[in-house]
């Protein structure tokens, strides 16, 4: 039958009308499903406890990425959204271990313990930053001296001020100068926590016949090298030499 209508003409590309609702049901049958796939994803998304990328979160869903920019925009919206709460709840929760460790970080130590590369910290995150630059400041020399101590005096072996100095980053003299009350609180308490370990150490070398060095005698302290034994046991190191002498 001639409609009178050229093969090709804009009126011959026209759908039927009766195909049209089958068209917009499969559309929205379409949409449908990809928003159930959307959801499980962002579901997983939630328990990952990780920063996830639009390509990853449209991969998981089985939905083209460039749509996840226009019919899914608002699932856009809520992965950006929940990607900040992850970033800030980790460097919360890496700020406090910072707090509690009672150690001195660098800025670099903290990016990377917040799970995040040194430039992206700087670039995004300012207040973190800032927050960091103003607990550094305050963070004053004497309290790393006094933290220092402190861990020095629940320490299994004699930690002495030489390596005090060292952790908290100043000489010797200025730790004995500047903070003679400290340092002399660690010196006298070194002197009472070991010496119960000094004489334990001396009754088994008498008792076993044994003629042991001044190094072979720290060593059996638990003593990391005999200048710690010379320096808080004078007479307990001149008794192994003398003994030593005796032998000979």
């Amino acid at each position: 039958m001639n409609t009178g209508r050229e093969p090709g003409s804009r009126e011959s590309l026209c759908l039927c009308p009766e195909l049209v609702p089958q068209l917009v049901d499969s559309q929205e049958g379409k949409v449908r499903r990809e928003e159930e796939a959307l959801s499980t994803a962002f579901a997983q998304i939630e328990q990952s406890n990780q920063v996830w990328a639009i390509k990853q979160f449209a991969a998981a869903a089985g939905v083209p990425e460039n749509a996840m920019y226009t019919r899914y925009r608002h699932w856009a919206v809520c992965l950006s959204e929940r990607n900040a709460d992850v970033v800030s709840a980790k460097l919360q929760a890496t700020w406090d271990r910072m707090v509690t460790s009672d150690e001195e970080w660098t800025l670099v130590r903290f990016a990377r313990e917040a799970e995040m590369d040194f430039q992206t910290l700087q670039a995004h995150h300012q207040k973190w930053v800032e927050r960091f630059r103003v607990r550094k400041a305050s963070f004053s020399t004497s309290e790393r001296v006094r933290l220092a101590i402190e861990d020095a005096k629940n320490s299994p072996t004699p930690i002495t001020p030489t390596e005090v100095a060292q952790k908290v980053g100043i000489t010797y003299s200025t730790l004995m100068r500047k903070y003679s009350d400290q340092y002399a609180s660690l010196v006298e308490h070194n002197k009472i926590a070991f010496e119960p370990t000094v004489e334990a150490a001396w009754r088994r070398v008498c008792e076993s016949d044994l003629y042991p060095t001044v190094s072979e005698f720290a060593e059996m302290c638990g003593f990391r090298h005999f200048s710690i034994l010379l320096a808080y046991f004078p007479d307990s190191a001149k008794q192994v030499r003398n003994r030593l002498k005796s032998k000979r």
